[in-house]
Formats: C-alpha cells, structure tokens, sequence
C-alpha cells in the first residue's frame, strides 16, 4: 500500500473532464442554458467582429480616392434617369463623421444639356445620426444648384445657395421671434422668387469653435416659405410624422389659417377661408390586395360660404393657385397622349359632408353623401340634403375598371325657395316662388379630355307662381332687359306664372327644346346652346309683350360669348319674331327627361297647364 503525504495530496492534477462527462451529471435545463450561453458567445464574437471589420472598412474607404465617384453618379443617374458625372470629390468620409464634399455635379443626355447640375454639395452629420435617424446636422450647403421641371419638383428649381445658418430672423409677424439657427433656400421655382426658413436649434460644438450642431428635435420650429406672391407659414410641431400648427397661407386676396397633421397612418386638417371652413380625418393602411392604398373616415365642410367660395379671398382660388404651381411650367406646344383614366392603387370609403352652407349670410342647409372606390369603380352613394329651402337627391359613378370609362349621374331638386337662391331673406323679400330642376349626364371616354367632351344628357328647370323684379332677368348685368324692352323698369314688380327650360345635352352642348317665361307682362321665349365644357354660349332671346304699349319697341336679343361675361346686343335677324305658336298646352312631357312626378311637381302646379299629353 503506497502511502501519499498530504502535501503530494494537494500537488496531485486532477484527471480531465470533457464536457461531455459534465453534462452527463447535468440536468435538462442546465443543458439548455449552457448551449444558449455557449451560442449568445459565439454571436457577440461574430457581429462584434464584423462591425469592428465594416468600421475599418469605411474608416479606410474615405477619402478621395477616384473609384467613389462611380456609386455616387449611379446614385444621381438612377434619379434622372440620365448619366451622371461628378468633376471633384473634395471629400467622402463614413466614420466617425459622414461627410460628403462634392463640385461639378452634372446630369443630362449625352446631346443635350443637364437637366441637373450643382456647382458645389456638402452634407456633414455623425455616422451615429445616420445609423439612429436622429435630425442633427453639422453642416448641410448648396450652391448653384439647376434642376429641370420634373426632375426635383413639377416647375424647374433653381436654388442659389440652400444652407444651414446659426442665425435667422422670421418675417411673419404672427409668428414668435425665434433666437437660433435654421436652414435657408434661396432661389427660384418656375419664374417666381423662391425663399425658404427652417428653424433649428444651433448649438455650438464648443466654445472657441465656430462650429454648430443644428437639431429638429425638442421644439416647435417656425418656418416660413414663399413662392412669388405666395406665402406659407407657421409652427412645425415636435412630433410624430409633419404636424404644422399653426398653418397660414396667404395670397394677394385670400388669407387661410388652420392646421394639418399627416403621417403614414392618416391626415388630419382644418383649414378656414373667406367664412368657409373644411375639414379631413382620414385613416391610411396598405392593402395587401393589388398594393393599393387604403383610405377612409370623414371630409368635407364645416361651413361652406357660396357667396365666397370662388372669390379671390375664397378657399378654392388658393386651391387653384397651389394647383398651377404644383403643375407643369407653359413650354413650346407638343404633341402628347394625354394620359388615360387610372383609378388603380387606391380604395376609398370617405363620409363627405357639408354641415352649412351659407347663403347671403344665411343658413341654406346641409348636404351628405359617401364618396367609395373600389375595384377601380368611383361612386358618389346617397348624396342628399335639404338646401334652399328645398331637398336634394342624387348619385354618381365612374366606372374605369376597363376603358373606355363610364361616367353617368342624376341629380334632382325639388321646391327650391327662389329667395334662398339668390341669397335674401324670403321673409322680408319681395320676392317669392319655387322651383324644381333636374340634371342626368352620361359619358364615355379613355381619357378625363375625352370624358369632359362627350357628356350627354338632359337638364330641365320648372318653376311657377311667383314675384320678382323685372331687373332679375339680367343675369349679365342691365344689358338684357335694356336691350328687351328699354322701357320696362328694372324695379318694378312683375309676377311670374311659369318658366320651363329644357335642355338637351350631347357631347358637352346644351341644346335648348323648350325654353320660356311666362310673366305678367310678356313671356321670354330662347333658343340656341351653351357649350359646356368651352363655358360659352350662344342664345337669341325673344320677347313677347302682353301689353299693347310694349309690342313695338321690344326687340329680340342675341346673347353669345364667354358665359361669365357674354356680349348682349339687338338680333336684326330675328326682329319681330313671334313666340311660334306657344300657347298653353303645347310644351309635349314626352321631351321632358323627367316627369312631373319625378320633380314633385302636381297636377295643380302652375306649370302643369303648360303641359300636356301629346295627341
């Protein structure tokens, strides 16, 4: 028996153990446990290196070395779509700065001039910036930078200088002074003088260094940008996605104030001009089906002033105005396909409604309706309202799911107070009555031109019963009644028994079939077209005086020209011509596109003894 001494005990190395013999003695759980420690090391291990490899690698990438060139005129190509060349790359690092320092920026057809240039662009922020999408910059700078229309924006851009400054002043004096930097853009869009202001926090990079880190995070920031006679202004809020409250934009005439909010999940705004207010809540998702686009909730009108909407000062003048600057510049003509009705990629389900629509400062009522696209087919769903005192109904749809698209509409109106119409008060006014109209359309066509051309239809007004103003007839001013009847006073009262106006409508012209009015002391008979989708019209006017002292000097009056403004004079042609037979019981309902029935209209409305069954 060989006896060992403690100290050979404590000298004596142990027999190895693999870790197979461990885990033997192990349990399941500690098994896992050590394979997953053994696992998350191995991952450190790998990513750690790669990162430490890929910093190395863009750490020694930068520089100026010739072959860079090649990525960043691809970059620039893919976005023009035409070859791109860079003359000198002062500098292009990654870590532990980006920076980017280029001249001669050039791009255009090999034949041609560039369609994009710059003379010099520089862009400085952290690598770790870029990495976690934070807003610092330290340095961003353009210079003489050319852009042909389309390229950048819809109107060629041409931007003088676009760079970040420690200091700046705001113009706008419903805005707060703001003490800090910003990014300034000065130049031109299209023809009109371009002007931008960013606000952004300028803090500086140390004490002695004339260096700034400009941030858009942590504040509200004014911003202001005008194009032209063109203004906008207000507060970009530090929030999630574009929040601008408050938004003013402000015209020569017109001066709109509200907000808006979007984002990927949806748009909110408010904006309010000359008494009318609008409103969007809409939600946005990506559909699965087809990649289209989602959109659904509530628009329309809190307040809709017809006295204003389509004055200078009125919201849809500055929609007009935002359009043309949206739109293409004015060039040579050319010869292009217009584009064909697309309604792919998108799936509307929206609740349109106008809560009041004003009138003469005066309540005329309200409308609502559902506005659906889906599978490429646009309809307008149970618009209907109780305005001027009467009731609206109607619908519409589009249908472009294969071309050529179809369009086909109706509307109707019965027992519109005439009052409300043209904005007075029916409890205080002279003037009284009612009316009924109705309106169908139908058209075909590949593209929206050809859809605006080709509308066919008919359009019918009824009215009867009622007192107004001789001068009410000159809808173009005091030339009508003038040039009708000089002696006839504008002012004085006169009753109306019945006016029916029948029009035919086939490829954007109206035609008239039937149309008169029949007062107390002469019944207007008119005959001729309006061009619908021109806005012109081409009318001759006959009157036929039921007073004896009127029957020599009434003349008949030809009215053509631009329908906003026509010119009104004497028809020689047609001096002294006679109503042609029209009596009471010769206006044929069959040529009516609606009943009475489907204007409301009894068998006691006065109208109704105008009308009757052929034999």
């Amino acid at each position: 028996m060989v006896v060992k001494l403690p100290h050979e005990v404590l000298q004596e190395k142990p027999e190895p153990r693999s870790e197979a013999d461990d885990e033997q003695n192990l349990s399941p759980g500690q098994k896992f446990r050590r394979r997953l420690m053994r696992a998350g090391r191995l991952f450190v291990l790998v990513v750690g290196g790669m990162y430490i490899a890929g910093y190395a690698a863009l750490f020694f990438l930068g520089g100026k070395h010739g072959f860079l060139k090649k990525p960043l005129e691809s970059l620039v190509s893919e976005i023009t779509g035409y070859p791109a060349q860079i003359e000198k790359i002062d500098a292009l690092y990654f870590v532990p700065e980006t920076r980017i320092d280029i001249s001669g920026l050039q791009s255009g057809p090999q034949d041609g001039p560039p369609v994009l240039s710059a003379g010099r662009i520089v862009f400085r922020t952290s690598f770790l910036n870029l990495v976690l999408q934070r807003t610092r910059y330290k340095d961003i700078l353009v210079e003489d930078l050319n852009a042909a229309a389309g390229v950048i924006t819809p109107r060629s851009l041409r931007i003088n200088t676009a760079q970040t400054v420690p200091v700046f002043e705001t113009q706008d004096r419903k805005l707060e002074s703001w003490a800090g930097g910003g990014f300034s853009i000065q130049g031109i869009y299209g023809e009109a003088l371009l002007s931008v202001l960013i606000a952004m926090t300028a803090k500086p990079v140390s004490e002695s260094a004339q260096e700034y880190v400009y941030s858009l995070s942590g504040k509200d920031f004014p911003f202001e940008v005008r194009i032209g006679d063109l203004s906008f202004s207000g507060l970009r809020k530090d929030e999630s996605g574009l929040v601008l409250d408050p938004l003013y934009i402000r015209t020569p005439d017109a001066d709109v104030n509200g907000r808006l909010a979007y984002s990927s999940a949806g748009l909110e705004a408010e904006l309010s001009a000359g008494g009318s207010t609008f409103f969007a809540d809409l939600r946005m998702e990506k559909k699965k089906r087809e990649k289209e686009l989602g959109v659904s909730g509530r628009a329309g009108a809190k307040k809709l002033d017809l006295d204003t909407i389509g004055a200078p000062e009125g919201l849809l003048t500055v929609i007009g105005t935002l359009a043309a600057l949206s739109g293409e510049e004015t060039r040579a003509p050319e010869q292009k396909t217009p584009a064909a009705i697309d309604l792919s990629g998108l799936d509307l389900n929206i609740a349109l409604s106008i809560e009041e629509i004003l009138r003469g400062g005066r309540n005329a009522g309200a409308l609502s309706g559902t506005l659906d696209l889906s599978d490429k087919i646009l309809s307008m769903k149970d618009l209907r309202g109780a305005v001027f005192g009467g009731n609206l109904a109607g619908n519409l749809s589009l249908d472009a799911s294969a071309l050529p698209a179809k369009f086909s509409s109706s509307l109707r109106l019965t027992g519109a107070d005439i009052p409300a119409v043209l904005g007075g008060d029916p409890e205080k006014s002279a003037l009284s009555g009612s009316f009924n109209a109705g309106l169908k359309l139908d058209a075909q066509g590949e593209t929206w031109d050809a859809l605006s051309a080709k509308m066919n239809g008919n359009a019918e007004v009824i009215a009867g019963e009622g007192q107004f103003a001789s001068g009410l007839l000159n809808l173009w001013g005091a030339g009508l009644i003038n040039t009708l009847i000089p002696s006839l006073d504008p002012e004085s009262e006169t009753r109306l028994n019945c006016a029916i106006a029948d029009f035919e409508i086939k490829d954007s012209i109206a035609r008239s079939r039937t149309f008169f009015v029949d007062t107390k002391r002469l019944t207007l008979q008119a005959d001729g077209a309006i061009d619908l989708n021109e806005s012109r019209i081409d009318m001759t006017v006959t009157p036929h005086p039921k007073q004896t002292a009127l029957l020599d000097i009434a003349s008949a009056v030809r009215i053509s020209g631009d329908l906003a403004s026509p010119s009104i004079r004497p028809d020689a042609l047609s001096f002294g011509k006679k109503l042609g037979g029209l009596f009471l019981g010769t206006v044929n309902p069959a040529f009516l596109a609606f009943s009475l029935t489907d204007l409301g209209l009894s068998d006691d409305h006065p109208c109704a003894a105008y009308i009757k069954e052929s034999p």
